[in-house]
C-alpha cells in the first residue's frame, strides 16, 4: 500500500482520494494524537463491525429530551459519541472523499458530570483512550447491536465472569499483582535477648545459621527464622501495557515492566524491600502496548523524546507472562538471568575492543582560547575508532612521519607547528625538550619493528574482537531459546 503523499498536498473533505490512499482524519486542532487512535481503533475488524452494526434504542428521540443533568447528560453524550463514530466509520470506509472531519465526535466527549472535555492539548493517548472507551462502552449499552461482542472462552469466563460489557473482552484483560516482601517479627522482651545471645555466639563462632546458595553467579539468602514472608494479591483489569524503549526490544521491556523492586514501609514503620511481579490471568482480543519515548533529564528539568530503537517480531508470544505458566516461566527466567549476565559481560568486553575509550577522557577545547577555557565548556571527546583501527592507523602514522622527516628543522616544525622555525636556537626549546626530540627522531629512522609491533597487537584486537562477537551470537541464541517451549499462544 502506497502511503506515500507530497508535502505540499493537503488533503480536504471535498477532495477524492488518491487510488489505494485510505481516508484519513483532519487535525481540527492539535488532536493528532486523536486521530491516530481513531485510525488504528478503525483498522480492528471487529470493533469496526461492531460499530457499524450499532443501532440507538428504539426511543432514543424521547430519552434524549429527558436528559437534562448529572449523569444523566454523561449518558446523553455517551450514546451520542457511539452514533457519532458510528457514522465516522462509516464515511472512512465508505466516501471516495480524501479525509474526514471527525470534529463532530470530539464534541461529544465530557467528563462524568457531563461536562466537555478540552481536546486538543498535550495529552497522553493512553490516557485518552481510557476515557474515551469507558465513555464509549457507557453509550454502547444503552444502544443495541446487531453484532455479537467478542466473546470469552470458556476457561477464560471462570477467570473473570464479570467480563460481560461490549468493549470488555476485545480491549481489556485481568492481571494478578502479587506483592511480597520480609516483615521482623516483633519478640517480647526475654526472647529478644535470647536471640540477640545467640547472634553473638554465632558470629564469634563464624557459623552463621543463615545457608548462602549459589546459583548461576546469583547469591540468595534465605530468612532468618525471626522474619515472616508477607505477600498480597489483588486483581484488575488492564487496557494497556507500557514498555520503556531504553530495554531496546519488547521481550525485555514487557519483563522489566512485570518486575520491580521497591522500596517499601511496612505497617509496623520499618523499612523493607519489596518485590512486585504481575502476571496476566486473561488476555484481551487485542493486546496494546505503549512505548514510553519521553523521560526527565534531571540536570537540565525538562522532558526529553527517546528516539532509541525498539525492536519486535511480528508474531508475539506472551505464554511467559500468563499466570497458568508460572512455573515454567519462573524456571526459565532463572536460567534467562544467568545468560543475560553472561552476555552483558561479553558486550562490555566487546565495546572496549569496537570503540576506544582512552584511560583519561580527551577535551575538546578552542584553540583560540588558550589555556583560559572554562572546565564546564569542554566537552569529552570520544574516539569513533575500534582498538584494532587505532593500533594500525598509528603504525601508518609512525611510517609516514619517519619517511617525512629530513632534518632537525622539519621535525621542530612538525612537532610544534605553532612555532615553524627555521633554526634549532631560535625554537624556545630549553635542552630537555630539545634531548626527547632527538630521540624521537632517531627512533623514527628505524620505523619497523615498532610498526610491526603495533600491527601484530592490532591484529591481536581484532581477533579477540571477532571472538567476542561468535560467543556473544552463541549466547544471544541461547537464551531466546530458554522461553520457546513456552511459545504456543
Amino acid at each position: 500500500l502506497d502511503m506515500s503523499i507530497d508535502e505540499d498536498f493537503t488533503p480536504t473533505p471535498q477532495m477524492p482520494r488518491q487510488p489505494g490512499v485510505p481516508c484519513g482524519l483532519m487535525n481540527v486542532g492539535n488532536t493528532c494524537y486523536v486521530n491516530s487512535l481513531l485510525q488504528t481503533l478503525f483498522h480492528v475488524d471487529d470493533f469496526r463491525q461492531q460499530m457499524l452494526s450499532f443501532r440507538p434504542p428504539d426511543d432514543y428521540n424521547q430519552e434524549a429530551a429527558e436528559t437534562d443533568e448529572g449523569s444523566k447528560l454523561r449518558g446523553k453524550h455517551a450514546l451520542q459519541l457511539a452514533l457519532e463514530l458510528r457514522q465516522l466509520f462509516a464515511y472512512c470506509f465508505l466516501s471516495e472523499r480524501s479525509c474526514a472531519n471527525p470534529a463532530n465526535l470530539l464534541s461529544e466527549l465530557v467528563d462524568q458530570h457531563g461536562q466537555k472535555l478540552g481536546v486538543g492539548s498535550q495529552e497522553d493517548v493512553g490516557e485518552f483512550m481510557l476515557k474515551f472507551l469507558e465513555q464509549l462502552e457507557e453509550g454502547l449499552k444503552v444502544g443495541k447491536s446487531n453484532s455479537q461482542p467478542a466473546k470469552l472462552s470458556e476457561t477464560e469466563e471462570g477467570k473473570d465472569s464479570a467480563a460481560t460489557g461490549p468493549l470488555q473482552a476485545l480491549f481489556f484483560g485481568q492481571q494478578l499483582q502479587i506483592f511480597s516482601y520480609m516483615e521482623q517479627k516483633k519478640l517480647p522482651a526475654e526472647e529478644k535477648a535470647a536471640v540477640e545471645k545467640d547472634e553473638e555466639v554465632t558470629a564469634d563462632a563464624e557459623t552463621e545459621e543463615v545457608q548462602l546458595r549459589k546459583d548461576d553467579q546469583t547469591e540468595q539468602r534465605e530468612a532468618p527464622a525471626n522474619n515472616d514472608l508477607v505477600v498480597s494479591e489483588e486483581t484488575s483489569d488492564f487496557l494497556q501495557i507500557f514498555l520503556d524503549v531504553k530495554h531496546k526490544n519488547l521481550y525485555s521491556a514487557w519483563e522489566a515492566a512485570n518486575q520491580q523492586e521497591v522500596e517499601y514501609t511496612t505497617p509496623g514503620g520499618s523499612q523493607a524491600q519489596g518485590s512486585t511481579h504481575v502476571w496476566i490471568r486473561r488476555l484481551p482480543k487485542l493486546l496494546i502496548f505503549q512505548l514510553q519515548r519521553v523521560t526527565f533529564d534531571h540536570e537540565t528539568y525538562q522532558q526529553v523524546k527517546l528516539d532509541d530503537e525498539f525492536d519486535f517480531d511480528s508474531t508475539i508470544y506472551p505464554d511467559r507472562f500468563l499466570h497458568e505458566n508460572r512455573e515454567k516461566a519462573e524456571a526459565a527466567d532463572v536460567k534467562a538471568k544467568s545468560l543475560k549476565a553472561k552476555c552483558q559481560g561479553l558486550e562490555s568486553a566487546l565495546e572496549e575492543f569496537e570503540n576506544y575509550r582512552p584511560a583519561k577522557p580527551l577535551k575538546k577545547a578552542d584553540s583560540d582560547a588558550g589555556d583560559n577555557v572554562n572546565e564546564k565548556d569542554e566537552e569529552e571527546a570520544a574516539l569513533d575508532i575500534s582498538a584494532a583501527e587505532l593500533l594500525s592507523t598509528a603504525a601508518e602514522l609512525l611510517e609516514a612521519n619517519a619517511a617525512g622527516l629530513t632534518s632537525t628543522e622539519e621535525a621542530l616544525e612538525r612537532w610544534h607547528p605553532r612555532q615553524a622555525v627555521a633554526e634549532v636556537p631560535d625554537s624556545g626549546l630549553d635542552e630537555t625538550e630539545l634531548e626527547t626530540l632527538k630521540q624521537v627522531r632517531e627512533a623514527l629512522q628505524q620505523p619497523g619493528p615498532m610498526a610491526q609491533l603495533l600491527r601484530g597487537l592490532g591484529q591481536i584486537c581484532q581477533s579477540r574482537q571477532a571472538r567476542l562477537k561468535r560467543e556473544l551470537n552463541n549466547l544471544r541464541r541461547e537464551l531466546e531459546a530458554v522461553h520457546a517451549p513456552l511459545q504456543k499462544q
